[in-house]
């Protein structure tokens, strides 16, 4: 999956920390596309904005070392789970416990766009 974190912020370039999401929402034709928004790599792991077109998705995939939230800026789709699958539309949000097995599909012919905020230290070395 493509990633670009050109525009990550870090503690020492937080400024007054308001943020508008759009510069964040860039999109690739050929998969998902992961924009950094900011790390300290120890409260705050990372927040990204995830970007999808029109069917695009990221498959079930687990995170062990950490939580974290999702909260879909604009579009719809759906949020996949190891047992099934969950509408999800602008607005809305999702908690992902940690060890949890979970994905995003865009199922419209719009595009959709979250923000995840993922909490916890970076892994160890390794992991």
């Amino acid at each position: 999956m493509p990633r670009d974190n050109t525009q990550e912020i870090r503690p020492e370039s937080l400024g007054a920390g308001v943020f508008d999401t759009a510069p964040f929402q860039v999109y690739s034709p050929d998969e998902p596309m992961i924009v950094g928004v900011y790390r300290d790599g120890i409260d705050i792991r990372h927040i990204t904005v995830r970007n999808f077109e029109p069917g695009q998705e990221t498959a079930l995939h687990i995170h062990p070392e950490n939580a974290h939230c999702i909260y879909v800026l604009e579009g719809s789709g759906l949020a996949l789970w190891e047992h099934g699958e969950v509408p999800i539309k602008a607005g809305q949000f999702m908690i992902v416990p940690r060890g949890v097995p979970h994905g995003m599909r865009n199922t419209a012919t719009t595009r959709l766009s979250y923000l995840g905020v993922n909490a916890g230290p970076e892994p160890a070395a390794g992991g």
